[in-house]
């Protein structure tokens, strides 16, 4: 989801005690909308029903280490390592957030929770109930046609159009991992290499 969000410009290190690096600081991603993106969580005290929206933006800051560009500090989750097996809140939570300990007993401890006096302005804790909006996947946007399968150099290919986006600046993502999937711009033209000639990519598109 990050990378959508960013345009693909975020890198996370799939590692414990990784984190998300963008490509730049972290106030040049206000006008895209980033820090609107927030994190609910949920606690199963079983003696209430509240719940807490903490912003993306509390766990960014610009990052020293990566020549003081935007980091985003949420750890990647393995599922096949104990550090994916819970969720752990460290610092930069209770930037937004403060916690009262009271004692209960001998061994017991009860954890009351608020919303910090400077924390951002989206931070909520409660149990509002807010009407489910109209999902964008159903909206009409872009709708890709492809034409009749054929082949070139041995792979099967076919021509596809686009229609229906409203974005002067579309970008789309590739999965590198499928098989035998390339993609060129209406304009491209092959680079004559050895005994390959110069032409447009839908005629030689794996020569490019």
């Amino acid at each position: 989801m990050l990378s959508v969000a960013t345009k693909g410009e975020s890198t996370c290190l799939s590692r414990k005690s990784g984190y998300c690096a963008l490509s730049h600081p972290c106030d040049y991603y206000n006008a895209y909308g980033l820090w609107d993106y927030d994190f609910k969580i949920q606690f199963h005290t079983g003696s209430d029903n509240n719940y807490l929206r903490v912003p993306l933006a509390t766990f960014a800051a610009n990052y020293e280490q990566e020549d003081g560009i935007c980091a985003i500090f949420v750890e990647y989750l393995q599922d096949t390592e104990k550090n994916g097996e819970s969720i752990q809140l460290g610092s930069m939570f209770f930037q937004s957030i403060y916690a009262q300990y009271t004692l209960a007993g001998v061994s017991s401890v009860n954890v009351d929770l608020y919303v910090n006096h400077f924390a951002l302005a989206s931070t909520y804790l409660g149990n509002a109930e807010l009407d489910t909006g109209a999902t964008v996947f159903n909206t009409p946007v872009a709708h890709v046609t492809p034409a009749d399968m054929g082949s070139s150099n041995g792979q099967p290919v076919f021509t596809a159009t686009i229609a229906g986006i409203t974005d002067i600046n579309p970008y789309f993502l590739l999965d590198f991992t499928s098989a035998h999937t390339i993609v060129w711009d209406i304009n491209c033209k092959t680079t004559g290499i050895g005994i390959y000639p110069a032409g447009d990519c839908s005629e030689q598109p794996t020569k490019m």
